[in-house]
């Protein structure tokens, strides 16, 4: 009996383990996709001046509706050194969304293992449960789900 207990933590472990590294590795996916996708609508989104310009008889138009003090923005020089201020904000907002949007995405997924470990102690428990073991063991067992599950949801 204890040797199949203790088989039946080894398969525990080994079943937990998988569950983390495919959520790692889900993780790691969502988190290059959105980087991906922030990134060509930021290309998009810098890349409108210059489609406006072509079908309005190159009228210079900017992005945001702010423009550096004191230097006109119909005019070049002013009108590019606006827009390479704009495209550093558009830039350093889109690194600020996926860097967010990672530790967002992160966070649900750790939430969605913890409670995979959750599962998986529940049905060590239900087996230890049908096999008749040791009572002190089953209420040590759930104690111990319980905890964790304390744990999860703080």
């Amino acid at each position: 009996m204890l040797t199949d207990f203790h088989r039946e933590n080894e398969q525990l472990h080994i079943e937990i383990q998988e569950k983390v590294a495919k959520q790692l590795k889900l993780c790691y996916y969502i988190v290059q996709i959105v980087k991906y996708l922030y990134f060509i609508g930021g290309a998009i989104f810098i890349s409108l001046p210059f489609l406006v310009m072509i079908f309005t008889d190159n009228k210079k138009m900017l992005l945001f509706g702010f423009v550096l003090p004191g230097i006109d923005y119909t005019k070049s020089p002013g009108y590019e050194l606006n827009w390479a201020f704009q495209l550093f904000q558009t830039y350093c907002v889109l690194v600020g969304a996926n860097v967010s949007d990672g530790l967002y995405a992160t966070f649900l997924l750790n939430g969605r293992l913890q409670l995979d470990v959750l599962i998986a102690l529940l049905k060590k428990l239900n087996t230890f449960i049908e096999q008749n073991g040791d009572k002190l063991e089953q209420q040590r067992m759930f104690c111990d789900i319980i905890q964790k599950h304390i744990e999860h949801t703080r």
